[in-house]
């Protein structure tokens, strides 16, 4: 991952926000062994099933409520620090967005080094709800009172991804070898399946339209499991995609298997979000839910910064790099050119 870009320094906003904040203002065609524990149990009785996302929803609230308990500290330890007025609910927006400023260019960690512009913009989204449950009507993310903060924030968080046009081979083989496209977790397996579909098919996909119904298993002559999928209608293809399996440990085939048996069978689409750890002991890897939209575009900043690349790449790079994943593969895999096949058919 390449060097976290410096952050701009604004002495005048620094003296002004510590003017303003000194006052106090108010799959059922074959058959595999899951690698870790037992296969979820796909048809699950609807009660069943109601309870266990009840039970995910729940896991999900806590996590926002020390989200928030965590921004808070943070804005008062900060404030506290710069000798100001830490009880910042009953700050005008000016002195808000003020407060927002300075935190963004100065807040550092316990171990001094500076926050993330992706923490940066949890601490925004988190202080927003918590103003908002204390009956404090604004918007920070969109109103202009807090246009020099949200300025701020914007330019971190372009700075702080390097966009490149192509995926290096020796990243790709890290991704693998990492364990973060693996068949090992649920996390791991969504996004292998992920990367390599894009791969097989070779353009842009609007997943909202990839259902687990367009796939189908099935085994060749010489008993190689072979999936086909129909792609028709996925961008401009007219045509069905056959996926071949490798026989090597990364092989796509057998961990899109591997994911057909595992996802939740309430839903339809294609990519569903991971249980947390505590259901996922009682064999439930994922959840009748959607990934959103805005989750899927951030896969490949994602698997990045979980497997330690060289750099953090955006989804628009997987598309450029279908050399070197195929190299990568043969070198991963020690398998001749000719037996790695990925094929489309009419």
């Amino acid at each position: 991952m390449g060097a976290r870009q410096p952050r701009a320094s604004n002495t005048h906003t620094s003296h002004t926000s510590l003017a303003l904040l000194s006052s106090r203002q108010p799959n059922h065609h074959l058959s595999t062994a899951s690698p870790v524990g037992s296969i979820f149990d796909l048809s699950m009785p609807a009660r069943q099933a109601s309870h266990v996302y009840s039970k995910a929803k729940g896991v999900e609230l806590l996590h926002t409520v020390r989200q928030t308990k965590w921004a808070v500290t943070k804005a008062r330890e900060w404030l506290s620090l710069h000798g100001m007025n830490v009880t910042f609910e009953d700050f005008t927006d000016e002195q808000l967005d003020q407060m927002l400023l300075g935190f963004y260019t100065s807040g550092l960690k316990k171990d001094g080094s500076s926050f993330s512009a992706t923490a940066l913009l949890a601490f925004r989204t988190a202080l927003n709800r918590y103003l908002h449950k204390r009956g404090r009507s604004v918007n920070i993310a969109t109103s202009h009172k807090f246009k020099q903060s949200n300025a701020v924030l914007s330019r971190l968080m372009s700075t702080s991804v390097k966009v490149n046009k192509t995926i290096s081979m020796a990243d790709i083989k890290l991704m693998y070898t990492s364990g973060t496209l693996s068949n090992s977790t649920p996390e791991s397996l969504l996004y292998k399946v992920w990367f390599e579909l894009q791969m097989n098919f070779g353009s842009k996909l609007d997943w909202s339209k990839v259902l687990a119904e367009h796939f189908f298993f099935s085994h060749d002559s010489l008993g190689k499991l072979v999936v086909t999928w129909n792609t028709c209608g996925l961008g401009n293809c007219d045509q069905m995609t056959v996926i071949e399996a490798d026989d090597g440990r990364y092989c796509p085939v057998n961990s899109l298997h591997l994911y057909m048996k595992h996802r939740n069978q309430s839903g339809k689409a294609m990519l569903q979000v991971p249980a947390s750890k505590d259901l996922q002991i009682k064999g439930v890897w994922y959840l009748p839910e959607d990934i959103r939209d805005y989750k899927e575009k951030s896969f490949m900043k994602k698997i990045s910064s979980l497997a330690k690349l060289s750099r953090i790449y955006t989804n628009a790079c997987v598309l450029n790099c279908s050399e070197e994943y195929y190299q990568a593969m043969l070198s991963l895999n020690h398998v001749n050119p000719e037996t790695s096949a990925t094929s489309r058919i009419q």
